[in-house]
Protein backbone atom coordinates (compact mmCIF):
# COMPACT_ATOMS: atom_id res chain seq x y z
CA UNK A 1 0.00 0.00 0.00
CA UNK A 2 2.87 2.69 0.70
CA UNK A 3 4.45 1.76 -2.42
CA UNK A 4 1.57 2.83 -4.20
CA UNK A 5 0.90 5.70 -2.41
CA UNK A 6 4.53 6.74 -2.82
CA UNK A 7 4.68 5.64 -6.98
CA UNK A 8 0.88 8.14 -6.91
CA UNK A 9 3.02 10.83 -5.10
CA UNK A 10 5.89 10.71 -7.47
CA UNK A 11 3.70 11.14 -10.44
CA UNK A 12 1.78 13.87 -9.27
CA UNK A 13 5.47 15.75 -8.38
CA UNK A 14 6.66 14.97 -12.00
CA UNK A 15 3.25 16.27 -13.50
CA UNK A 16 3.24 19.67 -11.74
CA UNK A 17 7.16 19.71 -12.48
CA UNK A 18 6.84 19.42 -16.49
CA UNK A 19 3.47 21.45 -16.40
CA UNK A 20 5.54 24.20 -15.07
CA UNK A 21 9.06 23.61 -16.62
CA UNK A 22 6.95 22.79 -20.51
CA UNK A 23 6.73 25.74 -23.07
CA UNK A 24 3.96 27.78 -22.72
CA UNK A 25 2.68 30.01 -25.22
CA UNK A 26 4.65 33.38 -24.65
CA UNK A 27 1.36 35.68 -24.01
CA UNK A 28 0.87 33.72 -20.29
CA UNK A 29 4.78 34.75 -19.74
CA UNK A 30 4.57 38.23 -20.30
CA UNK A 31 3.22 40.86 -18.17
CA UNK A 32 0.34 42.25 -21.11
CA UNK A 33 -0.01 45.72 -18.91
CA UNK A 34 0.16 48.53 -21.08
CA UNK A 35 0.32 46.57 -24.08
CA UNK A 36 -1.59 45.97 -27.66
CA UNK A 37 -1.99 42.87 -29.40
CA UNK A 38 -2.86 42.05 -32.17
CA UNK A 39 -4.43 38.54 -33.13
CA UNK A 40 -4.08 36.78 -36.37
CA UNK A 41 -7.05 33.64 -37.09
CA UNK A 42 -9.09 32.04 -39.56
CA UNK A 43 -12.14 33.05 -38.08
CA UNK A 44 -14.04 34.69 -35.18
CA UNK A 45 -17.45 36.37 -33.78
CA UNK A 46 -15.47 39.40 -32.93
CA UNK A 47 -14.78 42.71 -34.80
CA UNK A 48 -12.12 42.17 -37.00
CA UNK A 49 -10.15 43.28 -40.24
CA UNK A 50 -10.59 40.68 -42.83
CA UNK A 51 -7.14 40.46 -44.80
CA UNK A 52 -7.82 37.59 -47.08
CA UNK A 53 -6.16 35.28 -45.94
CA UNK A 54 -7.61 35.53 -42.52
CA UNK A 55 -8.88 37.71 -39.81
CA UNK A 56 -7.00 40.41 -37.29
CA UNK A 57 -8.48 41.12 -34.38
CA UNK A 58 -6.82 44.08 -32.29
CA UNK A 59 -7.26 44.31 -28.22
CA UNK A 60 -5.18 45.37 -25.48
CA UNK A 61 -3.17 43.40 -23.13
CA UNK A 62 -6.04 42.58 -20.48
CA UNK A 63 -8.46 41.12 -23.03
CA UNK A 64 -6.31 38.74 -24.91
CA UNK A 65 -6.92 35.88 -23.24
CA UNK A 66 -10.78 36.30 -24.16
CA UNK A 67 -9.77 37.56 -27.65
CA UNK A 68 -8.18 34.11 -28.01
CA UNK A 69 -11.50 32.17 -26.40
CA UNK A 70 -13.56 33.74 -29.62
CA UNK A 71 -10.98 32.97 -32.22
CA UNK A 72 -10.73 29.59 -34.11
CA UNK A 73 -7.81 28.70 -35.91
CA UNK A 74 -5.24 31.26 -34.55
CA UNK A 75 -1.67 31.52 -36.95
CA UNK A 76 0.06 33.71 -34.74
CA UNK A 77 0.09 36.44 -31.83
CA UNK A 78 1.87 40.09 -31.65
CA UNK A 79 2.00 42.06 -29.09
CA UNK A 80 3.70 45.78 -28.35
CA UNK A 81 4.76 47.56 -25.62
CA UNK A 82 6.32 50.59 -25.57
CA UNK A 83 10.34 49.57 -24.36
CA UNK A 84 13.49 50.98 -24.23
CA UNK A 85 16.91 49.20 -25.62
CA UNK A 86 17.99 47.36 -22.41
CA UNK A 87 14.00 45.64 -22.71
CA UNK A 88 14.98 44.01 -25.67
CA UNK A 89 17.95 42.48 -24.22
CA UNK A 90 16.23 41.97 -21.15
CA UNK A 91 13.74 40.01 -23.05
CA UNK A 92 15.97 37.78 -25.28
CA UNK A 93 17.92 36.83 -21.79
CA UNK A 94 14.68 36.14 -20.53
CA UNK A 95 13.94 33.70 -23.31
CA UNK A 96 17.28 32.18 -23.54
CA UNK A 97 16.42 33.23 -27.48
CA UNK A 98 19.03 31.93 -29.78
CA UNK A 99 19.21 34.42 -32.28
CA UNK A 100 19.23 33.46 -35.83
CA UNK A 101 18.92 36.86 -37.52
CA UNK A 102 19.57 40.79 -36.40
CA UNK A 103 18.84 42.95 -39.32
CA UNK A 104 18.83 46.81 -38.38
CA UNK A 105 17.09 48.89 -41.43
CA UNK A 106 16.36 52.94 -40.92
CA UNK A 107 16.52 52.44 -37.07
CA UNK A 108 14.17 49.50 -37.07
CA UNK A 109 16.04 46.07 -35.44
CA UNK A 110 14.46 42.63 -36.19
CA UNK A 111 15.30 40.04 -35.06
CA UNK A 112 14.44 36.00 -35.69
CA UNK A 113 14.94 33.05 -33.33
CA UNK A 114 13.86 30.71 -31.39
CA UNK A 115 13.22 29.83 -27.62
CA UNK A 116 12.70 26.47 -26.35
CA UNK A 117 10.62 28.16 -23.51
CA UNK A 118 7.51 29.12 -25.69
CA UNK A 119 5.66 26.06 -27.35
CA UNK A 120 5.56 26.07 -31.62
CA UNK A 121 7.75 26.78 -33.88
CA UNK A 122 7.66 27.21 -37.88
CA UNK A 123 10.81 26.35 -39.99
CA UNK A 124 12.45 29.13 -41.81
CA UNK A 125 15.47 28.78 -43.70
CA UNK A 126 16.10 25.54 -42.02
CA UNK A 127 16.01 26.81 -38.34
CA UNK A 128 13.18 26.59 -35.59
CA UNK A 129 11.78 29.97 -35.30
CA UNK A 130 9.27 30.96 -32.43
CA UNK A 131 10.31 34.54 -32.18
CA UNK A 132 10.41 37.68 -34.10
CA UNK A 133 11.70 41.06 -32.20
CA UNK A 134 11.28 45.03 -33.88
CA UNK A 135 12.30 47.43 -31.67
CA UNK A 136 12.01 51.18 -33.24
CA UNK A 137 13.90 52.80 -30.03
CA UNK A 138 10.56 53.23 -28.61
CA UNK A 139 8.19 50.67 -28.67
CA UNK A 140 8.88 46.66 -28.73
CA UNK A 141 6.47 44.09 -31.00
CA UNK A 142 7.45 40.75 -30.59
CA UNK A 143 5.56 38.08 -32.92
CA UNK A 144 5.22 33.75 -32.22
CA UNK A 145 5.84 32.63 -34.26
CA UNK A 146 5.99 35.44 -36.30
CA UNK A 147 5.03 39.28 -36.60
CA UNK A 148 2.28 38.70 -38.95
CA UNK A 149 1.32 42.49 -38.80
CA UNK A 150 3.00 45.40 -38.76
CA UNK A 151 5.40 47.10 -36.68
Amino acid sequence: MQSRLFALFLAMVILVLMAHFMPKELYKQVDLSGATCQVFCQNTSLAHTDVGFGKIVYCDGAELQNVLKHCQGVDGVSIRWKAKTQHVSAFLRKFDVQVHTKQTIGGLTVICGYSSKICGYINLDGRKTNLQIAFDGKTITVGSPLILGDY
